[in-house]
């Protein structure tokens, strides 16, 4: 795969378009049946967003950057509207 840097303008927009189908995807499918989870395992408010928070926090750490550690911060602190480089 082509870091970002290589990539024609045409290949940038596709490669944004098509992380944002997924995240949709993610948010449509993935969020409902996490939150089911918590619902049902009788899991507080508090237990749920730290539990939820270590696991993006994992995921960061075997998987990510730096980068994507300070957009996910980014979108906690400010929320987005739109999908910025995430190498």
């Amino acid at each position: 795969m082509k870091d970002i840097k290589q990539l024609s303008e045409d290949e940038v927009q596709e490669r944004i378009e098509d992380l944002d189908k997924e995240i949709q995807q993610f948010n449509t499918d993935a969020i409902p049946q996490i939150l089911k989870i918590l619902e049902e395992g009788g899991y507080g408010i508090v237990v749920s967003c730290y539990g939820l928070v270590a696991i993006v926090n994992a995921l960061v750490n075997e998987f990510g950057t730096e980068d994507l550690l300070k957009e996910c911060v980014n979108y906690l602190e400010n929320g987005f509207d739109e999908i910025t480089d995430i190498n």
